[in-house]
């Protein structure tokens, strides 16, 4: 493992070949104001010592910058030599400060002493340089500007989840129930259900407000008051709810000019409530023929059925931690939690698609549902048990994709190969997946849709995970199931061939359009960020990798 770059990695005798200073490519982004600059004609380095990351992520013949944050990748290698002394390596290196983004790619060749066991470098030779100057940052970040009350501004940054995990967790201390949280609501049950963050006009204003969803305390209504700041008033509209809440789908559920809400919870039963003149009130009865459902991490709402009402699809994951989950696929009886949150015949299918589950590639979880809109109430659709699935669901996006005037849906599931269902209007949802083009998988965790290419028809971004680690161990197992590399392989970018099926253009197999690259990426969206007429993408990444010593060997 690489894990410092020192003078000490390199021997004496170590060849550097470095890059011409003559630029291979430049392009500038106008609408951005943004250059791009790759450097790539090697040529032999008259440096007298190793390199060093300023010499490695500077442009040639030009003065070294601030480097300011780097990260070192090792991004495959292989030994070549008879006895295992000799190792190749290509290796990542990346910077980011004050607007300025570098990446440079080079290859090392490692020797190993007989003697020591010591591995240093004899040879390293920079392939590439590609740097990206914009004149100022795109984003800014303004939480204190616009929450002006300190409370509301405490409430928006504290995470009584992450609380709990730095006293309890943190610095090597085992992961399990901690004193106080014997219900299991903290650990293990739903850690991978995470709670949301809505965009909606609650108060029919005309402005956008914000819902923040907690897992721990109650929810924030963040007004938005006009002049530039929100005020948390949760309370006043009935929407102060305590606890387990992970998605909240504001929408005109019962079509009278308001927004309802139809949240999803993940250790409570979910709700909807009802928009009465501006208070929120919950549905004593939202599911004439069933119940809404536990254990939800997203919604997402279509009029499926073109009646004229929303219906709404519901995402649901397992409530056990990654460990549990991989090592109980194989148990014949009904899990714990399938037991405690699944209506009896869910339960028994959760069983029987145990039987044929694997740890890895098809991950046993509870039903999604399809509810359709019933303007006073919801009732589980027909179809629903054919479009339930049994995986880990992280999201789902309905999308007419074929034109054919009702809503499709592609269904993004951890663990287990995603969904794709085709709306046939009165004849139901036919699973499509294979058909479609849809033949790979990856760790998915949300999917958006959008016309990248203006050709009319909408593609598909689906958001998985991308592993420098997982690609380099799985390139070097002769004979492994194609799917195991391709979970480490990124993001899919699918565009939309308007012939009923999508073309994979992204991953980490040499598709041309390099949108893999997220790390571990929850829910990208498509959006016109620069109003220049095209779609970019918006993807949030996780996990981090700790300091040393707070390791706790689990995603909490």
């Amino acid at each position: 493992t690489l894990k410092k770059f020192a003078p000490e990695l390199f021997s004496e005798q170590c060849e550097f070949t470095g890059l011409s200073p003559e630029t291979n490519s430049e392009v500038t982004f106008e609408d951005l104001a943004v250059e791009e600059r790759i450097w790539s004609t090697p040529r032999r380095s008259a440096l007298s010592r190793p390199p060093s990351l300023g010499d490695l992520l500077t442009p040639p013949g030009l003065e070294t910058e601030e480097i300011g944050k780097a990260e070192i990748s090792l991004m495959k290698g292989r030994f070549f030599s008879p006895g295992r002394t000799r190792f190749e390596s290509v290796i990542g290196i990346s910077s980011l400060h004050s607007g300025l983004a570098r990446l440079s790619m080079n290859i090392a060749q490692w020797s190993r002493d007989p003697g020591t066991g010591r591995w240093q470098i004899m040879d390293w030779k920079q392939k590439s340089l590609r740097a990206l100057r914009a004149p100022a940052p795109f984003f800014e970040e303004v939480l204190e500007r616009v929450l002006p009350d300190a409370q509301t501004l405490a409430a928006a940054r504290t995470s009584l989840h992450q609380k709990i995990l730095v006293e309890n967790y943190f610095g090597g201390n085992p992961a399990s129930n901690r004193p106080g949280y014997s219900d299991k609501r903290f650990y293990p049950d739903s850690v991978n259900i995470h709670p949301a963050l809505s965009v909606a006009d609650v108060d029919g204003d005309g402005l956008e407000d914000l819902y923040v969803c907690v897992r721990w305390g109650k929810n924030l209504l963040l007004r938005n008051r006009g002049d530039g700041t929100f005020e948390e008033c949760g309370a006043r509209f009935g929407l102060d709810i305590d606890g387990r809440n992970t998605v909240a789908l504001f929408a005109d559920f019962d079509n009278d000019g308001d927004p309802d809400l139809l949240l999803g919870r993940s250790l409570e039963r979910s709700l909807y409530l009802v928009n009465r003149e501006g208070r929120f009130a919950p549905h004593p009865d939202p599911v004439v023929n069933g119940a809404l459902p536990w254990l939800v991490t997203s919604a997402s709402a279509a009029d499926v059925n073109n009646d004229g009402f929303l219906d709404v699809y519901l995402c649901t994951y397992s409530p056990l931690d990654i460990n549990q989950r991989i090592s109980g696929q194989a148990v014949k009886s009904a899990p714990e939690w399938a037991r405690r949150f699944l209506a009896s015949e869910d339960e028994a299918e959760v069983v029987r698609r145990q039987t044929e589950a694997h740890s890895y590639l098809a991950q046993v979880g509870p039903p999604n549902v399809l509810l359709l809109g019933r303007g006073t109430h919801f009732e589980v659709a027909p179809s629903s048990p054919g479009m339930a699935g049994y995986r880990n669901s992280f999201h789902a996006a309905w999308n007419d994709y074929d034109r054919d005037g009702d809503q499709d849906l592609y269904v993004a599931n951890d663990f287990a190969p995603d969904f794709f269902y085709r709306n046939d209007g009165s004849g139901g949802f036919t699973d499509i997946t294979a058909a479609a083009g849809i033949d790979t998988m990856g760790f998915a965790m949300g999917a958006a849709w959008g016309d990248y290419d203006g050709d009319g028809y909408d593609d598909l971004y689906v958001s998985n995970m991308y592993s420098k680690a997982g690609r380099r161990i799985t390139a070097q197992i002769p004979g492994l199931d194609r799917r195991f590399a391709a979970t480490a392989g990124g993001n899919f970018l699918y565009r939309n061939q308007g012939d009923g099926t999508l073309e994979r253009m992204s991953g980490g197999d040499g598709k041309p359009i390099p949108v893999h690259l997220a790390g571990w990426s929850w829910g990208g969206q498509f959006c016109d960020f620069d109003n220049d007429g095209h779609l970019d993408l918006y993807v949030s990444s996780g996990f981090y990798t700790p300091p040393p010593g707070l390791d706790i060997g689990v995603d909490l």
